[in-house]
């Protein structure tokens, strides 16, 4: 059995000035897709679903990358998950 292995995960916040329009986040989730090796078919996607007093837009799917802890030669593929979300303040919250 393998013992004391480390899982990494990561949250990164950013503020903008402009709205997104639905147009520019179709494009950033196909380009989260187009990105990625063999990506699989969504295990979701939500587009600016109303949640109380915000809007998210959220897409999830599996990838295949290489082991970190292998070296290339071992040809295997590790697969992945990718959340993406992106959460907006709807018009009432904005002073």
């Amino acid at each position: 059995m393998i013992e004391h292995l480390t899982v990494t995960r990561g949250a990164y916040f950013y503020g903008r000035k402009k709205r997104l329009s639905n147009v520019a986040i179709d494009t950033l989730f196909r380009t989260l897709r187009s990105n990625a090796t063999a990506p699989s078919r969504n295990l979701f996607r939500a587009n600016r679903v109303v949640l109380r007093h915000s809007k998210y837009s959220a897409i999830c799917f599996s990838f295949e990358r290489s082991p970190a802890f292998l070296d290339s030669e071992a040809k295997l593929r590790d697969c992945r998950k990718i959340k993406f979300t992106i959460l907006t303040p709807c018009d009432i919250l904005r002073a």
